[in-house]
């Protein structure tokens, strides 16, 4: 409207919207405004221009039906009459209906014309799915997006439509009309011409719904009591109703999933509850709010559901029998939190990641109340870790005498019992900050670690096809790749260790592949081993030391080729791999 009372219009405009929305109706509307005879204006007037574009008799206005005339031809020939000046109109007016359909080459045919047409030439598009429409087009165009109406809008003009026409009609149909239309007026329309015919020239609620296979909102309140009462019987026979009636099951579960969206908000938002229907009213104090949001994601998903089930019933169904089976109850509620959380992970001096156990916590140590000492620095010898290790234990047993004193011996690596672990860790006084101690299972492995002398690292191809086996991410694998892991008594305990240049850089990455080995290993426990010996080689080493060697057994076989001598001799060139890489580098040859 601003464009036309100004003046200042473009050559081009693009209309796009869903179904029914008034794409053609308004480029009509706006041929008529740049054509009227008494001058540009945003209300055009009734004259004789105005009522042969609504009889579809104006020369000047040329529909095109994209649709219809996809080819590159069909194209050319309508650009070949641009250039001619218009008949009886101001401007010459090229409407493209659903343009969203030409080839590519009738595109690429119209871009030149489109961006610069002849000032008597305007092009109006409308089209359903703009995304389909190439960005040099698009960008050519004023793009208006046409939303969908309301449904009170809908309401008010199918009421003063039918009020025109003399048709009686009931309100609450007109209601269930609009609803459906989704925002389309000719759907809207559509609908009541079938609901004329079906009410015999009137539009009546029950003709309607049963046109539609809508049920009514009694129904559907009558279910969901059913379902809160857990009264299978009655929620039995009103499927069974339902499907002697004939009923579209996929708009049931679009009403149903309505009306739990209007509980929800009615619980959320108390105010919208005013002047609801007496049995809504009685559903919204019997159902706590967290049942209706079960309910309501359960009706979502089932709308994705439907689509893959053999029948639109039988999706219905399961939602039902879902509806009735999950409950928002204070015992599960309690049970859930009565749940055994997973014992603390436990650190230690010179590991860098915790040992990850999945024995149930049955038994557990009391807390000790005198104050216990700090952890030693990593810098201390692995001998005053040992120390400390059996000190700590000592002054657990001392606190709990009832408990038989854990066999652990300096020479001998102790043989664990099939008993349950202990895995709750030692908990200090409130005042000391420390590191909380290992459970006696994570220390035994300990022991046993300090006292192994020798060490023996698996071959890097060995250990790179048990990371196949466990299928970890690539991140973990990665990881995991960039250590070594060592042979250990025990199988359970995956020792790992990494090199120097690792160890401080990756330490989060080494608690996260801890984490992923002990959900693939779930009766494995994962130790990680600080020392490095000269020698040990990764799977990610081992394959840069294989890759090198190809590459200088490719070197010395091509600097072995007779052709290629000869080629150096030729060019008076060294043969000499380093000198040669170094000339092309420098882009001397």
């Amino acid at each position: 409207s601003q464009a036309l009372d100004s003046g200042r219009l473009h050559h081009a405009y693009l209309f796009t919207g869903t179904r029914g929305v008034g794409k053609t109706t308004l480029a009509r509307i706006f041929a008529k405004a740049l054509n009227c005879r008494q001058g540009l204006s945003s209300q055009p007037c009734e004259d004789d221009i105005a009522q042969a574009i609504d009889e579809g008799r104006f020369v000047d206005l040329i529909e095109i039906d994209a649709a219809s005339k996809t080819k590159v031809e069909d194209t050319r020939e309508l650009l070949d009459n641009v250039q001619y000046a218009p008949s009886v109109g101001r401007y010459k007016i090229y409407l493209i209906d659903e343009v969203h359909m030409l080839s590519t080459h009738s595109f690429n045919a119209l871009l030149k014309t489109l961006e610069e047409p002849p000032e008597h030439v305007k092009f109006l598009l409308a089209t359903t799915d703009p995304h389909k429409l190439p960005v040099t087009v698009l960008s050519r165009c004023l793009q208006f997006h046409l939303r969908p109406m309301q449904p009170h809008t809908l309401i008010a003009h199918l009421s003063r439509v039918l009020t025109a026409e003399q048709i009686a009609f009931d309100d609450a149909a007109i209601a269930l009309i609009a609803n459906m239309a989704q925002g389309s007026v000719r759907d809207a329309l559509s609908l009541v011409d079938q609901a004329i015919v079906l009410g015999a020239g009137r539009v009546g609620y029950d003709s309607t719904r049963d046109m539609l296979g809508l049920a009514a909102q009694s129904q559907i309140i009558a279910l969901l009591q059913a379902i809160a009462q857990q009264d299978k019987t009655q929620a039995l026979a009103q499927l069974q109703q339902w499907v002697a009636w004939g009923a579209d099951f996929d708009r049931l579960q679009q009403q149903l999933l309505t009306q739990l969206h209007e509980l929800a908000m009615m619980q959320v938002f108390p105010s919208l509850a005013e002047g609801v229907l007496v049995e809504l009213h009685a559903l919204l104090t019997e159902v706590s709010a967290e049942q209706v949001q079960i309910w309501l994601q359960v009706a979502l998903l089932a709308k994705q559901d439907m689509q893959i089930a053999p029948s639109a019933q039988m999706g219905f169904e399961i939602m039902i029998m879902r509806l009735l089976h999950f409950r928002a109850s204070e015992g599960q509620t309690q049970q859930k939190q009565q749940t055994p959380q997973r014992p603390a992970q436990a650190h230690l001096a010179r590991v860098t990641a915790p040992m990850i156990t999945t024995a149930p916590p049955t038994q557990t140590l009391p807390p000790t109340p005198a104050p216990i000492a700090a952890t030693p620095a990593p810098t201390k010898a692995i001998a005053e870790d040992f120390s400390l290790l059996l000190d700590m234990i000592d002054n657990a047993q001392k606190k709990t005498p009832e408990q038989p004193k854990p066999s652990i011996q300096p020479t001998s690596p102790p043989t664990l019992s099939p008993t349950p672990a202990v895995t709750q860790a030692i908990q200090p006084t409130p005042p000391i900050t420390q590191e909380p101690t290992a459970s006696v299972p994570e220390m035994e492995s300990m022991v046993e670690m300090v006292e192994t002398a020798t060490l023996t690292p698996y071959p890097p191809d060995v250990w790179r096809d048990q990371l196949a086996q466990w299928r970890l991410n690539d991140m973990h694998k990665g990881t995991a790749e960039r250590c070594v892991r060592l042979m250990s008594a025990d199988p359970q305990h995956i020792l790992l260790a990494c090199p120097p240049e690792e160890a401080e850089s990756s330490a989060i990455m080494r608690d996260k592949l801890a984490q992923a080995i002990s959900r693939v290993q779930p009766n494995s426990s994962v130790i990680w081993h600080n020392g490095w010996q000269a020698g040990w080689l990764t799977p990610q080493q081992a394959q840069h030391v294989a890759s090198e060697q190809e590459i200088a057994s490719a070197q010395q076989n091509i600097m072995q080729d007779q052709m290629f001598t000869h080629t150096c001799q030729s060019l008076g060139l060294s043969a000499n791999w380093t000198q040669l890489s170094r000339r092309s580098t420098d882009n001397t040859d």
